[in-house]
């Protein structure tokens, strides 16, 4: 979306309106700005000079706090422009032709006022701000082989990286919005542009940028950083960057107002840090969980299923107790089921550790804590109790506290994912199977899938898993032959209904499709080792 002033220029250019004041010589270019730019001041307004036609002030979309209205022009003469909102003076001195200025000039690359290298007494402006000659390109493709691989571009529209850093200082915030938004086209070379972090930390700090729109292309700038690391390490290419810019975030989480975008967009990037963003969970499970949008209450229990994983200790406990004792029992069903798939990703809770090696180097399984784990099994227990409908109140379409049938079937694969020996048994594999014979589509995969996690032990429910071969909807077909594929050597026993897989489809193309997806599936199955030679499942083994 092009700003108002870009659209100013452009309509001054094509109608041949040479302005309204002095303008800068561009001759005359200012210095570099310093490496961490100041928070924008607001300039003085120019010299007044009377403005030729024109039938009364420009509409366009409102920006920052209100001001006071200016007082009304008995001549009916237009006043002369004004410079960021400031207010016009009550009278209008006499007409003097305006002096001489330079055409504005449509070149985005022209250079522009930095915020910190204002004019004194703010008597010149830069040239108003042009819209892009074209949108970021696409990375190009290129070929290695018979793979496609792609080139991230070195210039947009004739200009570097180091040249949309600049930007991020520009007087204009639709500069520095439009500079941060762009950055990330050119791929992960930007980790290292040197004054990128720099420039990016500045813009998210509250104190230095005012404006919540480059706020907002900020966080998106700093997260696409994080996840352009090749290495997984999610952050800045200095870890002194990556604590500022998390530390930024969680205060941004905390001290933003309730149901504002910025706390919801300041949560969501937090994500993108995984572990590094640890220090954020004493202020996530604050305020932010209990926020009056649902939305940033359901990314609270996203965001600490991505970072309450320590290297040495595991979950988080104070990411578990607000996911357990808060999340789960939110109103929203959306809340309550992005809080159980947090849950399972995370694990059980451990015993603490002081020393020896990393969860990841460990050869055997980490020891869990089955005091803390029974406390949160018991609580997950409670959104499964049978519920008597109360005079006046729909019926549960469960037949449970929890109402969703979604998020009982997360709360049943979290039950085994905490104790699998006590919780792997007919009353949760069969709550779990009840929605593959249901009618509605969402439960229907989501047991299927669920199902597959499990791996070799869901083959307990294998003949419920090959009815739903025969669902009329192909889309449950396929789930139901990825779960018998997810069972490995189990799931031997449904390669002839697997075969008969070849049969479906009336077009020739359908039949080839189906025959693809039959032998696939056959083929991984007699492939799989043994359960005591297969790694157990990325989705249910414990984090090592």
């Amino acid at each position: 979306m092009r700003c108002p002033r870009a659209v100013a220029a452009f309509l001054f250019v094509g109608f041949g309106l040479t302005g309204c004041g002095p303008k800068p010589d561009p001759v005359n270019t200012q210095p570099a700005p310093p490496a961490v730019p100041e928070t924008p001041t607001q300039p003085a307004p120019p010299q007044s000079a009377s403005t030729p036609g024109g039938t009364g002030p420009a509409k366009g979309p409102v920006t920052g706090s209100p001001t006071e209205s200016p007082p009304v022009n008995p001549s009916g003469k237009i006043p002369p422009f004004v410079a960021y909102g400031q207010t016009p003076p009550a009278t209008i001195p006499p007409t003097t032709p305006p002096p001489a200025s330079p055409p504005v000039t449509t070149d985005p690359a022209a250079p522009r006022t930095p915020i910190s290298q204002l004019p004194p007494g703010g008597t010149q402006l830069p040239p108003p701000p042009t819209p892009p000659k074209a949108p970021p390109p696409e990375p190009k493709e290129k070929m290695a082989g018979s793979v496609k691989l792609f080139e991230w571009p070195t210039d947009i529209n004739g200009k570097k990286p180091a040249d949309f850093i600049k930007d991020t200082v520009d007087l204009d915030p639709c500069i520095r919005e439009m500079a941060l938004r762009t950055l990330p086209a050119f791929g992960p070379v930007i980790r290292k542009e040197s004054g990128l972090a720099k420039a990016v930390l500045a813009r998210m700090d509250f104190k230095r940028e005012k404006d919540p729109g480059v706020r907002a292309a900020a966080f998106n700038l700093a997260g696409k950083v994080a996840e352009f690391d090749p290495d997984g390490a999610y952050g800045f290419y200095e870890d002194a960057d990556t604590k500022e810019a998390v530390r930024l975030l969680y205060v941004t989480a905390d001290e933003a107002q309730s149901g504002g975008a910025t706390r919801l967009h300041a949560i969501e990037t937090l994500a993108y840090f995984g572990p590094k963003a640890e220090a954020a969970i004493p202020y996530l499970t604050g305020g932010p969980a209990t926020d009056a949008a649902y939305q940033t209450r359901r990314m609270v229990a996203f965001t600490l299923g991505r970072i309450a994983y320590h290297e040495m200790n595991g979950p988080n406990p104070k990411a578990l107790a607000c996911l357990v004792n808060v999340l789960i029992h939110d109103h929203s069903a959306s809340v309550r089921i992005e809080a159980m798939q947090s849950l399972v990703l995370l694990g059980p809770p451990l015993l603490p550790r002081t020393n020896g090696p990393l969860l990841k180097d460990l050869k055997e399984p980490p020891a869990i804590d089955d005091k803390a784990a029974a406390v949160y099994i018991a609580a997950i227990k409670k959104r499964l109790i049978p519920v008597k409908n109360r005079p006046g109140e729909s019926p549960s379409p469960t037949g449970l506290l929890e109402r969703d049938k979604q998020v009982e079937i997360y709360a049943r694969l979290l039950l085994i994912r905490y104790d699998p020996l006590k919780e792997l048994n007919d009353e949760n594999l069969g709550g779990l199977v009840k929605y593959i014979t249901g009618g509605e589509t969402g439960p229907k995969l989501q047991a299927l899938s669920v199902i597959g996690m499990l791996r070799e032990t869901g083959a307990k429910r294998i003949d419920d898993v090959v009815k739903a071969l025969n669902d009329p909807d192909p889309q449950v077909v396929i789930v139901a032959a990825t779960t018998l594929v997810n069972m490995g050597s189990a799931a031997k026993p449904a390669i002839p209904a697997l075969e008969k897989l070849k049969e479906r489809g009336t077009t020739k193309e359908q039949k080839e499709g189906w025959k693809k997806i039959s032998d696939e599936a056959i083929k991984q199955i007699k492939e799989a080792k043994p359960p005591g030679e297969a790694p157990p499942p990325a989705e249910m083994k414990k984090k090592q």
